[in-house]
């Protein structure tokens, strides 16, 4: 079976001054994907919410994971929009397992800015997928929990915040007891 290990390298607030009204944490990844390390140290930040976020959805089998998907984001906040740099892939649910193919690093915001691994289809039990990507989602929303409480005076920003965590939470919670984690 093909390992899939991604782990929280720093975690932080794009700046130490605004904590109170950042939305999103941003930070280091490090992401394993059969023997192929993907993303290092030396790939820069990462929306770091956002991307646990949309790892969190493809968790359970889901239409929109399966052909280009975004589950490591660059930037985006709540709204998940942000410019194309990120890592795209294709997830498909089969038979108790997960399969990773037609892997994407897009580093620049030009269309000949990335890397591409075109050897690399992964087979991962979903549990163990499952699994990481809970631990990952634990260790987000104790980032969250340790951090000073919001002071969000944008109508709209409390709205996605509100949507956002709500997701997040009920992804996680399903998981969590689905895998008894």
């Amino acid at each position: 079976m093909d390992k899939f290990n991604i782990k929280i390298l720093s975690h932080d607030w794009i700046s130490n001054e605004n904590t109170e009204t950042d939305l999103c944490s941003h930070g280091k990844l490090e992401l394993t994907i059969g023997e192929e390390i993907i993303l290092n140290e030396s790939d820069g930040d990462w929306t770091i919410s956002t991307s646990v976020l949309q790892l969190l959805r493809c968790i359970e089998p889901n239409p929109d994971t399966e052909t280009d998907f975004n589950p490591i984001m660059c930037c985006g906040m709540l709204l998940m929009l942000g410019c194309p740099i990120g890592l795209y892939f294709d997830l498909k649910h089969k038979n108790g397992k997960i399969v990773i193919r037609n892997i994407k690093k897009q580093y620049g915001t030009n269309d000949n800015e990335h890397v591409l691994y075109p050897k690399i289809i992964a087979e991962i039990n979903t549990s163990d997928f499952a699994i990481n990507i809970l631990n990952l989602a634990k260790e987000v929303k104790s980032f969250f929990n340790n951090e000073p409480k919001k002071n969000l005076d944008d109508d709209m920003d409390k709205e996605l915040w509100f949507e956002f965590w709500n997701e997040f939470n009920e992804l996680y919670k399903n998981g969590i007891e689905k895998y008894n984690c």
